[in-house]
Order: C-alpha cells, then structure tokens, then sequence
C-alpha cells in the first residue's frame, strides 16, 4: 500500500500465511475457470480436438486442472534450478541446481526458440517429450538446445494418451501470459511445514485447498470433499504411528495355560505333550509414553544426543533409553508399515504421514551413524514406493495427490549429477470407488504372483513403451481375474498387501460426509455391494461404511483414525455402524469437537477424531475428550486440548471399554464416571 505508512498489524497480516493461502487460492481458481472456457470454446468449434477427446474420455476440467498442475510442478522444478541447464566455457554442462529460476518464462519470451502457438510448439514437447523420455544421462534436449531432467512418474504423460503429436489444441498465448504473471507474484517452496513452522511462500500442501475450490458447491456437496486443516492432518498422522508401534512392538505370546497337557491314548500309554496354548497379547517392551515422546518431540533430541554419540561428555542423552535400546527394532517397523488412506482426495494424509516416518527415521540414524544410505530421499522414496496407498472416485484427486508424493520426493533429490526417475504411482493411488468391491471367483496363486511381479516391474520402469505394455498386461490379468468388471477392489489392486500382511497396518482418512436422504444416485451401487447387504439400513451417511470397510482391509490389531461428523455416536442410522464398532473394534480414544469450528467450507458441522484398532479388549480405557469452545480451531487450540491443558474448555474422560456403550442401539458415548481433572 503506498497512501499510508503500515502498522505493526498491516505488516503481519501481509504475511500472514492463511492470507496468503486464500489469496492464491482465488487467484488459480479463477486461472482455471478462465483456461477450462477456453478449452471448451476449442472443443465446440474444434471436430478434430473435439473427436479426439471423445474418443479418448477426455474430460475438459481434467484437462485444466492436470495442465495447470503440471506447470506449478515445473514452478518447483525450476526454483531448485534444474531446468534449462546450460553449457560452461569448456562445452561441458553445468551441474543440476545452475538452471535459470525464470526457465518458463523465458520459453514464453523466446528465448530459446521461436514458436507459433506456445501450448503446442512449447510445453506439449515440454512436458511429452523432454520431462517424460529417458535421453541418457546427459538429459540433453535438443529442441531448446540445454539439458532437461528426465522426471518419468506419470505427471509428464498426456491425459487419456491424447494424440498431442498430431492434434493441435490451440490454447491462446495470452492465457499462458496470465497464469506466469499470477504465479510470478508468489514464492514458491517444496517444504510442507508443520502447522507451527509456516512460511510464507506456496508448497504442496496448498494443492489440497486448491483440490477443495475447484469444486463447485453442487460437487463439494455431493462428494463430501473438504480439506482437512493440517493441524488435524498433524495430530492423526502422529497419533497413527505412536499407536502402530505400540501395538507392533509390545506384543508377544501370552500362556493361555500354565501346564502342557498330555493325552492318553487308546492303551492307556501317555501321548507326548501337546503344546502350550497361546495367544498374542499386550507385553511392554517400550512405554507408550517414550513412543509418544519419539514421534512428537524427537526432532529436539537429535542435536543433543548426535553430540553425545560423538563422545560429547558433558550431555546426557535426551532421548528415552527404550528408545535407543530398540532403535533398530523401531526403524525396521516404520521401514515395512502398510498406510492406506480409501479416501485421499489431495492426499493430505498419506503426505503427512510419509513425513512423520521420514521425520522418525532420521532421528534414529543418529544411533547408526555408520549407514550412509540412511538419507531423507531415501526414506520418502521407500515410504512412497513400499508404504503408502491410497484410493478415490474422483480421477483430479488422484491426480494432485499423486503430485503431492512427487513434489515431496523431489525436494529431497540432493544429487546433483544423476536425477533419479519418479517411481509409477498409478497402482498405488488408484482412482476408482472403494465402497462397491467385486467378487473375486478365481483363487490362482499363480496369477496373484504374475500380476504382483509386473507390478513391481512397473514401479520402476522408465521406457515409456515398456511402461504401456506392462500396464496393458496387468490391466489383462486384472480382467481376466474379475471377469471384465472393472469397479476396484483393495484384495485385488492391492493384493501384495494382503499376502504379505493380511491387510493394512494403518487406515487414515478424512471419509466424505454425504447422507442418503438426497442421495439415492451415490447409495444405489452401494446397497448392491457386500458392504451395503451388510450394513446398509438406511438413514445413513456415506463414511459410516468407510469404518466397516476400514476393518475389513486392515489387519489383525491395526490402527484406525477417521475425521468425521459426530452423529454416528447415536443416530438411528448408526446402529449397525455402532454394533460393528463394539464387536470388532476397540476405541483408542474419540475427540469430540462438537461446536468448535474444524472445516471452514463444512457449515455446522459437529466433528469427531475416532482413533481405534481392530481388536476386541473390553479391558482397554479410552481417554475421551468433549471441548465446550465455539470458536475456530487453531493449532494452538488443538494443542492443548491433546495435551489435556484445556482444562477450562474441554472436559477429559477414561471410559473402560465395556462402558462405552449404551443399551440395545448401543449409543457410543464420550463420557464416563472417571473424569480427569
């Protein structure tokens, strides 16, 4: 502002990141509105544009929300300097990270080459040619005459195999003009800070609100799409792993019996003894305390306790010694953990937990110094390649979520003369609906096996021709296995899980919030499924079946955290939710928000965290919480109500497990006789 000097108060709120955030937000929302007009203008006066799609089941908003996607992708690229690398005085070409910060723009003032339309002449081969083909390890790009990573991965393939070498899609150069203008205006960064640690700048994260408002308000309510604020991603993401290691790692075989039994036999001689009877069951190796001390402070310790390992003597270690004593034992868990999120939407929670692990991971290589593969790419790259699935209806979603693991990956590629390739992520975020499912008739192991060695071999691949065979051939056996059904299904698309595990370690999800009353279209298919025979008893929202089909695809004991509405606690519609809940499920703990405010776009909603495993314990004490506040959730709010120094506004509770549940409709409550004070 230039008609007054700013205040102390116009000064923060200019760098406030929540301003910052909505204003982008607005900005590219109406980039896109502006760029999928256009689009369909072409289509109408277009036959060959406009048979093409078609033919392809191109959709115009898909379009516009991939293409602008990809260029905020090349925004972080060329902020790291690794486009349009050029040559030193000797002829040789300069390392990785010299790139021009401006690379797009100055393919747009030609610069480079000169083109007649910029969307055809430029970024088609761009993103087509030079981003998405392996050219050797020079990466040299002929056409703009400098050096171009080879990225792979899936980002960098046209939509629909559209025939972008044949069929011009004259997009105006002046909408491309308007987009680096905006964009320009902005700093951009890779990192997804933690809800405290914000800096003013545009990072993945803001991907997922920007998912949220290309929504219009018909679909936003139809699909149930709305973002979760990080702080709550936070507390999930961490609240998951503490309880996953806790259960994996304080667990052993517990005597059924004390004595082994013998058995006569028919002449009266003694059998051997039969074996001891067993059970897994609760046993301490790591206090639950020091788990939660790990995952949520450990980054604290690092410097201190890396001093220490080198022979500093007047430190004292900070972290708990169970947690160095296991250190290993804790890495190889973290390492192996199965996270599926059935509704990823922008992918806010596979994210989010992908950077806990990584976080966890590199605190304990302070206690094996000696690794030098222990590196932060290293652990996102297995996370994203080993760890993390997900699912959802909507092909955009899947989309940006993708490019959240791509963009997280990339900020941590540190080596500057080999770019690693992005891993193929298309049978890892899956976009299909995961509620319906499909009876699988053919039990061959021999197929299973096939289909999850190409898998793996897709995983990797670069040749893009090798690529679409691979993927021709599992699409082959995945039809061959469901009869031509082509809904998806988490034992099928997924079935390295389930041999390996029997089901997920982790399920995480913010489910969409979509009751049935006006619904009939999204429940119809539902109520054919096996979940819907199931469970369906109408006067239901569509996220009650997301807990049952969260204990049906996880494991034995896994962990479970869900981000709802409360009204499953005693609705009519809950009833069989409820009785499932009591008899498979134990309920860690519920946070009830009631009147505090969680989702900005969600009016009136009263919202819950329910964190439980599947796993029956009657013996099992949840620590329950209702809050009394009717303000807007803040990280600092949300704090100290986990920490329990909300005192004044929220009300604490134990309720052992067998109290949780109230008369023949089973009403869950949050309350009990034990109230911590």
């Amino acid at each position: 502002q230039s008609e007054k000097l700013p205040s102390i108060e116009d000064i923060e709120k200019a760098f406030n990141i929540e301003s910052v955030t909505k204003e982008f937000f607005e900005e590219y929302k109406g980039l896109f509105l502006t760029l999928n007009e256009e689009l369909e203008k072409i289509i109408q006066n277009n036959s060959k544009v406009k048979s093409e799609f078609e033919t392809k089941k191109v959709e115009t908003s898909n379009f516009s929300k991939k293409l602008l996607g990809q260029i905020v992708f090349l925004y972080f690229l060329q902020k790291k300097g690794w486009l349009g690398i050029e040559r030193d005085e000797k002829g040789d070409f300069k390392n990785w990270g010299t790139g021009y910060k401006d690379f797009l723009r100055r393919l747009f003032e030609r610069k480079y080459i000169n083109y007649n339309n910029f969307f055809n002449d430029i970024l088609e081969p761009l993103f087509y040619e030079a981003l998405a083909t392996d050219r050797g390890k020079e990466s040299y790009y002929s056409r703009f005459d400098c050096k171009i990573p080879f990225l792979n991965g899936g980002l960098f393939e046209a939509i629909g195999n559209y025939n972008w070498e044949e069929i011009d899609v004259p997009l105006k150069d002046e909408l491309f003009k308007t987009i680096f203008d905006t964009f320009d205006l902005y700093n951009f960064t890779i990192r997804e800070d933690e809800p405290l640690e914000k800096e003013v700048a545009v990072d993945p994260e803001m991907l997922g609100k920007v998912f949220e408002n290309l929504l219009e308000v018909k679909d936003r309510k139809s699909k149930g799409a709305f973002y979760t604020p990080r702080e709550i991603v936070h507390y999930m993401c961490q609240e998951s792993l503490i309880n996953y290691l806790d259960s994996e790692i304080n667990q052993a075989e517990i005597k059924l019996t004390n004595e082994k039994a013998k058995q006569e036999n028919l002449f009266g001689f003694s059998e051997p003894e039969q074996l001891l009877l067993s059970s897994k069951g609760y046993s301490e190796i790591i206090k639950r305390e020091d788990l939660e001390t790990f995952i949520r402070y450990g980054e604290f310790a690092i410097q201190n306790d890396l001093a220490k390992e080198q022979g500093t003597k007047s430190y004292n270690y900070k972290m708990p010694e169970s947690i160095r004593k296991n250190s290993r034992l804790i890495d190889e868990k973290l390492e192996n953990i199965k996270i599926c999120d059935p509704a990823i939407g922008s992918g806010a929670f596979p994210v989010g937990i992908m950077t806990e692990i990584v976080k966890a991971r590199n605190i304990l290589s302070t206690y094996f110094p000696e690794d030098k593969k222990r590196t932060l790419y290293n652990f996102k790259r297995n996370a994203i390649q080993e760890s993390i699935y997900g699912v959802d209806i909507d092909s955009s979603s899947v989309d940006i979520a993708k490019l959240r693991l791509w963009l997280s990956l990339v900020v941590d590629e540190d080596d500057y003369l080999i770019i690693k390739p992005l891993p193929n992520l298309d049978y890892r975020i899956v976009c299909g609906n995961s509620l319906l499912g499909i009876e699988i008739n053919l039990f061959n192991n021999g197929i299973f096996s096939k289909l999850e060695s190409l898998k793996e071999k897709f995983r990797d691949e670069t040749r893009i021709t090798i690529k679409r065979e691979l993927k021709s051939e599992i699409d082959t056996l995945i039809n061959k296995i469901t009869n031509n059904n082509e809904l998806f299904d988490f034992k099928l698309y997924f079935s390295e899980v389930f041999h390996k595990k029997n089901g997920f370690d982790v399920v995480i999800a913010n489910p969409p919030n979509v009751g049935d009353k006006n619904h009939k279209d999204i429940f119809r298919p539902i109520r054919a499924s096996k979940l819907g025979k199931t469970f369906y008893q109408g006067q239901m929202d569509l996220f009650y079946f997301f807990f049952h089909l969260s204990l049906d695809i996880s494991k034995d004991n896994s962990q479970i955290s869900f981000i709802t509405t409360n009204y499953y606690l005693n609705a009519t519609g809950a009833k069989k939710l409820r009785k499932d809940l009591k008899e498979r499920a134990t309920i860690r703990n519920l946070i009830n928000f009631n009147e505090l405010k969680i989702f900005e776009s969600a009016k009136g909603q009263h919202n819950i965290i329910t964190n439980f495993s599947k796993k029956k314990d009657d013996n099992f004490t949840s620590m329950n919480c209702q809050t009394k506040r009717k303000s807007v959730l803040t990280p600092e709010i949300l704090n100290k109500i986990i920490s329990r120094k909300d005192l004044e506004n929220t009300d604490y509770y134990l309720v052992k497990q067998s109290d949780l549940y109230e008369g023949e409709e089973n009403y869950l409550r949050c309350n009990g006789k034990s109230k911590i004070k």
